[in-house]
């Protein structure tokens, strides 16, 4: 490896530090919002949205008529989020609002007909102790006969086993420069974390950008088991997300 590359990889970033990136990215994504406008229907007006990050969800609801309330640890998406609200329609704007906070620890005094945490959002909760600390604030702030709705990747093979594979040079906004993009996967069988690493390289030659997260992998059956365990029973499961498993579920009576 050379030099250059070692540097750049000690200096990696969250991918949620670059949001050019993370909303080029996933951009195209869609076959989720109806899941949620569904899960959201079924509830009532108000909406607690984990996660909310640049507001693609967000802000595909409050044009539906819900007030979402949302929480992101990411100040870079936040501040994304905020331009985004800022470019809307007074009822728009007045629909939504966020807090920074951790998802296991923010609280909020009030409760909520739906609470979501879409696009893999419960990825980001790595061990039990975090899910525990996480189902305890969603008990707290969902309202009586509320729901609670959210995606979860499906684990595949071919990416545990290990991966690297390229996507299309892009254009990247924020630096002004065409860039490839390489992407590879490390997967831990014992904690059931996958580190996925994207190198975003300018094709001016000049440092590439290292982006990382890890997200915990969930199997199907897992999770039943795991919701049932946090006081949750699954009234619907969703397989027509692409590539991920919705849920919806209310609190056990």
């Amino acid at each position: 490896m050379f030099l250059h590359q070692i540097a750049a990889r000690i200096s990696s970033k969250s991918l949620y530090t670059d949001t050019y990136y993370y909303d080029k990215s996933f951009s195209c994504r869609s076959k989720d919002l109806q899941f949620y406008r569904d899960a959201v229907g079924q509830a009532g007006s108000t909406v607690l949205e984990y996660g909310i990050g640049t507001g693609r969800m967000a802000l595909a609801l409050a044009s539906d008529g819900y007030s979402v309330v949302g929480v992101d640890n990411s100040l870079d998406m936040l501040s994304t989020l905020r331009q985004r609200v800022a470019e809307q329609p007074p009822y728009i704007r007045e629909r939504i609002s966020w807090h920074y906070g951790d998802a296991r620890d923010y609280e909020l005094d009030r409760q909520f007909s739906a609470v979501l945490f879409p696009f893999n959002g419960l990825a980001h909760q790595h061990t039990y102790y975090d899910l525990d600390r996480f189902f305890t604030k969603v008990r707290r702030h969902i309202a009586p006969g509320g729901v609670f709705a959210f995606d979860v990747l499906l684990p595949l093979p071919k990416y545990m086993a290990g991966a690297t594979y390229e996507e299309p040079r892009f254009w990247h906004e924020g630096l002004g420069k065409y860039c490839n993009c390489i992407k590879t996967t490390e997967y831990d069988p014992i904690s059931q974390i996958m580190k996925l690493t994207t190198e975003l390289c300018p094709i001016d030659g000049s440092d590439s950008n290292i982006l990382v997260t890890d997200i915990r992998q969930f199997f199907p059956e897992e999770t039943n088991l795991m919701l049932r365990h946090h006081g949750f029973n699954v009234i619907e499961r969703n397989l027509n997300l692409v590539d991920s498993i919705g849920y919806i579920c209310k609190l056990s009576v």
